[in-house]
C-alpha cells in the first residue's frame, strides 16, 4: 500500500517541471539544446519544491537561480504550474484509487466528521470515487442553506451512524 499522490510529490513537480520547460525555453529567447532543457528542468524542480505560484516561483529563479531579466511574461508561464500541479495530481490519485481498489464506504447524505474535529457534524452531498473524496458541508450550514462545501479525502472523514456501502 503507498500513500495518497500530493501536489508536492517529488514525481508530480518532476512532471510538472517538465511540461513548463518547452514554454520557459521560449521565453527566453535562446536557443537550446537537450543539455539546456535539462538544466532548466532541473532548476524548476528546485523552485517547485518551495513555492507554488508563478510570481514566488519567477522571484525564486531571479533570487536563488540567478536568472535575468525575469518578468511578467515568465511569471504568466508559471502561473500554469499550480494548474499542472493540480491536473498530475489527480491523474495519479486517480491511479491510486484503481492500484489500490478504493471504495467509497458512505453515500450521500451520511453524516460524518473529520478526523481530529469531531465537534463538527457534517453531510455528504457528493462521492467522487474516481478521486476517492467527499464534498461535505457542515450540518448547520446545510439547513440554514449558507456557507461553502469542501472537497475531503475518503480517509479524512469518520461515519456518524451512518450504514455504509459493500
Amino acid at each position: 500500500m503507498y500513500p495518497r499522490p500530493t501536489v508536492f510529490d517529488s514525481d508530480v513537480i518532476t512532471l510538472v517541471a517538465e511540461q513548463l520547460v518547452a514554454s520557459v525555453l521560449a521565453w527566453r529567447g535562446v536557443p537550446y539544446g537537450w543539455e539546456d532543457q535539462v538544466r532548466v528542468r532541473d532548476t524548476l524542480v528546485q523552485v517547485l519544491e518551495l513555492e507554488t505560484d508563478g510570481y514566488a516561483l519567477a522571484k525564486s529563479l531571479d533570487d536563488e537561480a540567478g536568472w535575468e531579466n525575469v518578468d511578467a511574461g515568465l511569471v504568466q508561464i508559471l502561473d500554469r504550474a499550480v494548474l499542472y500541479r493540480t491536473e498530475v495530481c489527480q491523474l495519479k490519485v486517480q491511479q491510486w484509487v484503481v492500484d489500490m481498489l478504493i471504495k467509497p464506504t458512505l453515500k450521500v447524505s451520511d453524516q460524518v466528521i473529520l478526523k481530529g474535529d469531531p465537534g463538527v457534524p457534517c453531510t455528504i452531498l457528493e462521492v467522487v470515487p474516481e478521486l476517492a473524496i467527499y464534498r461535505i458541508q457542515t450540518t448547520t450550514a446545510l439547513l440554514e442553506h449558507k456557507g461553502r462545501s469542501q472537497l475531503v479525502p475518503f480517509e479524512d472523514v469518520d461515519a456518524i451512524n451512518s450504514i455504509t456501502v459493500q
